[in-house]
C-alpha cells in the first residue's frame, strides 16, 4: 500500500485535532489557502461542495438525516443489477466474437488488441456506486450502506479475477482502494448485527478463508481487511469489543488458514501486546512463518530496532530457504541500518542470498563485502559452500557467473566446456566465452568490443528474488562485479591453450551459424563475434592471425553477403581493429 494512504479514522482525528487549536480567523486562512491549489476547473466542485457542508449543518438539522432509504436501496439495487448485466453481456460477446459486429465500421479499433472484458465507462459506473454508499456510511445510514456494499462486492464476486488485469483494470489503486471498503463494509456488519449472530456475520464478512499472498507477510496490501483496519474506517468506539474479540477468538480456533491465523494473532496483540504475538509466533515456528513476520513487522513499526534485529536472527536461526526467511533477512537489513551495525549488515544481506540465490540478492552480497573490505573472503565462503551443490540457484546461468564473480573460471569453464553453440538469450557460453577473451588478453580496458560482448552477456540473468529491493541497483552490476573477480584470476599456460582453442572454435562457429543461415537481425552480432576475437589476436601479438581470420570471413566465405560486410566494416572502425584491412 502506498505510504500516501491513511485510514478515515486517524485521518479525522488528526484533523480534528489540528483544527481544535485554531482560531475562526486560523481556520477561514487555513480553508482559503486550500481553495488557491485547487485547479481552475475544479473550483466551482470545490464551492459546492463547500456550500453543501455549510448548508446541511444551518438549515434543518432534525431532518438533515432523514431519508427514505427504501427507495433507495431499490433504485441503487436496479442500478447494480443493470451494471452486472451489462458486463456479463459484454464478456460473452467479446468471448463468443459477437462483440465485433456490434462495432461500427467507421470505428478505428486496433483488431490485433484484445478488448478489455469490463470498459473505462463502466469502471466509472462502479466506482460512483461506490461513492454514493460511502455518503451514507459517512452520514452514519450504516443499514443501507451494508446491503449496498454487499450488493456491489456480490457484483464482484460474480466474475472471476474482476480485481485483476485480467479485465483490463485492476480495481485497487489510489483512487479505488478495495480494501479499504470492505473495512467499512465489515464495520457497518459489525455495527448493524444481532448480538447472537455478530460473530458470524463477521466471520463471512471477513472471509477468513481468502487466500493471503503465498511468498511474503504484507497485509497492508491484501484484498481483506484485518481488524485494525475496521477500528480505523470510522470514528468512535465499538461496542462490547473485548467480548466480541474473545468470541471470535474461539471461532477462528476452529479453522486453520493463513487468514484466520493471522487474524488470530491480530487479536492476540491487540489483547496482550508483543508478548501475545511472541507466544503464538514461537508455537507455530516454521508452520507459519507468517507469525515471527507479523512479530517483526509490529517492533519495525513501533522502531524498537534492537528487539526486531534480534527476532529476525531467531527466525533466520529457525526458518528453511524460503521467500518467507528472506524477507526475515530483508526487515534484518533494515534494522540494521537503522542500528549502524555494518557486521549485522553483512550477515543479513549473506543470508538474503542464502535463502534465495538469485542475482539481485548475490549483487547486492558482493557489493556489500566489497564496501567493507572483505570481498575475496565472502566469496571464498560462498565458494566452498555451493562447491558440491548449486541446486538452490535460480538458474545455471547465475551459477557461472556466480564462479567468475568468485574468480573461478577454470570452474565455470567446466562446466560449458561441452557447449557447441552461443545461444544469444541463454549466456551460459557467452559469459565464458567473452571473459576467457578477457583473460587471455591480459584485461585491458582498450577492446571495446569484447566489453560490448561482456556487458550484454553479464546483464541477461534476471533477477527472481520473491522480496526484492533495488538497494545496490546503482552502485553495482554483473558486469562490474564479474571484472572484479576475474581480476583475481590467474591464467596458467596450460589453460590458456585449452581455453583460446574452445573459444576460437565456438565463436567461429556462431558466426558460421548467423551468416550461413541467414540471420540478417544478428549479423550486427556475428561481426561483434569476429571483432572480439581479432582483439583478442592483436593484443597477444598475433595480428597475421587476426588478419586471416578477418579475410576468411569478410572477403572469402560470405564476400557476396554485403548486409554482413556492413556489420563488419562498421564493428573494424574503432580503437586497434582499424589495424586491420578491410
Amino acid at each position: 500500500m502506498s505510504q500516501s494512504k491513511m485510514a478515515l479514522k486517524p485521518y479525522l482525528e488528526a484533523i480534528d485535532d489540528h483544527c481544535d487549536q485554531l482560531s475562526k480567523d486560523d481556520l477561514k486562512n487555513m480553508i482559503i489557502n486550500i481553495a488557491k491549489e485547487v485547479a481552475v476547473g475544479e473550483r466551482k466542485i470545490f464551492l459546492s461542495k463547500l456550500y453543501s457542508f455549510c448548508a446541511a449543518k444551518q438549515a434543518v438539522p432534525d431532518e438533515a438525516d432523514e431519508i427514505d432509504e427504501t427507495n433507495i436501496r431499490k433504485a441503487l439495487f436496479n442500478q447494480i443489477d443493470a451494471l452486472k448485466e451489462e458486463i456479463q453481456e459484454r464478456v460473452s460477446s467479446i468471448e463468443d466474437g459477437s462483440y465485433w459486429d456490434m462495432r461500427d465500421y467507421d470505428d478505428y479499433y486496433d483488431y490485433n488488441e484484445e478488448p478489455d472484458y469490463i470498459s473505462e465507462d463502466q469502471i466509472d459506473e462502479l466506482k460512483a456506486l461506490f461513492n454514493t454508499a460511502d455518503d451514507y456510511f459517512f452520514n452514519d445510514h450504516l443499514i443501507l450502506t451494508r446491503d449496498l456494499y454487499e450488493k456491489l462486492f456480490q457484483l464482484i464476486d460474480e466474475f472471476d479475477g474482476f480485481d485483476s488485469y485480467e479485465y483490463g483494470y485492476p480495481l485497487s489503486s489510489d483512487t479505488f482502494f478495495i480494501k479499504e471498503y470492505r473495512a467499512r463494509y465489515c464495520r457497518c456488519v459489525y455495527e448493524t448485527s444481532h448480538k447472537p449472530n455478530r460473530v458470524q456475520d463477521m466471520i463471512n464478512a471477513m472471509n477468513i478463508h481468502a487466500a493471503l499472498n503465498p511468498k511474503i507477510l504484507d497485509l497492508k496490501n491484501e484484498q481483506y481487511p484485518m481488524f485494525q483496519d475496521i477500528i480505523d474506517a470510522r470514528p468512535g468506539t465499538m461496542e462490547e469489543w473485548d467480548n466480541f474479540l474473545n468470541q471470535f477468538c474461539s471461532e477462528l480456533k476452529k479453522h486453520k488458514t493463513n487468514r484466520s491465523e493471522m487474524l488470530l494473532i491480530e487479536i492476540s496483540f491487540i489483547q496482550n501486546g508483543m508478548t501475545g504475538i511472541a507466544k503464538l509466533a514461537r508455537q507455530w515456528k516454521t508452520k507459519q512463518p507468517r507469525g515471527y513476520l507479523f512479530w517483526i513487522q509490529r517492533l519495525i513499526e513501533e522502531e524498537d530496532w534492537k528487539v526486531a534485529s534480534d527476532i529476525c536472527m531467531e527466525a533466520l536461526n529457525i526458518f528453511p530457504n524460503t521467500s518467507f526467511r528472506e524477507q526475515a533477512a530483508e526487515h534484518l537489513i533494515q534494522c540494521a541500518k537503522k542500528l549502524d551495525c555494518k557486521d549485522v549488515i553483512l550477515t543479513a544481506k549473506r543470508e538474503k542470498f542464502i535463502s534465495s540465490p538469485d542475482k539481485e540478492n548475490l549483487l547486492n552480497l558482493a557489493h556489500e563485502a566489497f564496501e567493507q573490505h572483505v570481498r575475496n573472503e565472502e566469496m571464498s565462503n560462498l565458494m566452498n559452500r555451493y562447491q558440491k551443490s548449486r541446486k538452490n540457484f535460480s538458474n545455471d546461468s547465475l551459477y557461472i557467473k556466480f564462479l567468475l564473480m568468485a574468480g573461478n573460471l577454470k570452474a565455470a569453464f567446466e562446466l560449458i566446456k561441452t557447449e557447441k553453440t552461443i545461444e544469444w538469450h541463454s549466456d551460459k557460453a557467452g559469459i565464458v566465452f567473452v571473459s576467457i577473451l578477457y583473460v587471455i588478453c591480459e584485461k585491458p580496458d582498450s577492446v571495446k568490443i569484447i566489453h560490448q560482448l561482456f556487458k550484454y552477456y553479464a546483464n541477461t540473468v534476471r533477477a527472481s528474488s520473491s522480496f526484492h529491493i533495488d538497494e545496490d541497483k546503482e552502485a553495482t552490476s554483473m558486469y562490474k562485479e564479474i571484472r572484479i573477480g576475474l581480476g583475481q584470476y590467474a591464467l596458467k599456460s596450460a589453460d590458456k591453450t585449452v581455453f583460446w582453442e574452445w573459444a576460437y572454435e565456438i565463436g567461429c562457429g556462431q558466426i558460421d551459424s548467423i551468416v550461413s543461415n541467414k540471420e540478417r537481425n544478428a549479423y550486427g552480432r556475428a561481426a561483434q563475434m569476429l571483432g572480439a576475437l581479432s582483439e583478442c589476436l592483436i593484443l597477444t601479438d598475433q595480428k597475421d592471425k587476426a588478419q586471416h581470420l578477418v579475410n576468411t570471413y569478410y572477403k572469402e566465405k560470405y564476400r557476396r553477403f554485403s548486409a554482413f560486410r556492413r556489420e563488419v566494416k562498421a564493428v573494424f572502425n574503432h580503437d586497434i581493429l582499424k589495424s586491420i584491412e578491410i
